[in-house]
């Protein structure tokens, strides 16, 4: 008698789980912003990095983007509203600048660390 009723327990226990598991509503929105398909495209004269900052708080936020190409940065501030979508394309030409190191960092207004930072070696 015993036995059965840990057994339907466990069973109870293990619907449980998986109603919440099936059921559970997910989360849409986050409070955190992000970047997606960051990369480097090659053309015939130029380079182009181009990436997109999503930001999915329920607020508008400012970002700042900072592209560094051997000496030279590049900075630029953009604000994205809520729930929404920035591209960010650089483009970066063969005649203003020798094969070497390129880089990227994305960062929200307020705060120190960026969301993103990627580096690129050109060729």
């Amino acid at each position: 008698m015993r036995l059965k009723a840990v057994y339907i327990a466990s069973l109870a226990a293990l619907a449980v789980l998986v109603v919440f598991g099936v059921f559970r509503p997910m989360a849409t929105t986050g409070q955190y912003s992000e970047v997606q398909r960051a990369h480097l495209l090659e053309g015939d004269d130029r380079w182009i990095i181009e990436f997109d900052i999503i930001n999915h708080e329920e607020k508008d936020a400012g970002y700042s983007i900072e592209v560094v190409i051997g000496d030279e940065v590049y900075t630029e501030a953009v604000s994205i509203g809520a729930g929404r979508m920035f591209t960010y394309t650089h483009h970066i030409y063969r005649s203003q600048t020798s094969p070497g190191q390129v880089s990227f960092a994305v960062y929200r207004d307020g705060e120190p660390a960026p969301i993103e930072r990627a580096i690129y070696f050109l060729r």
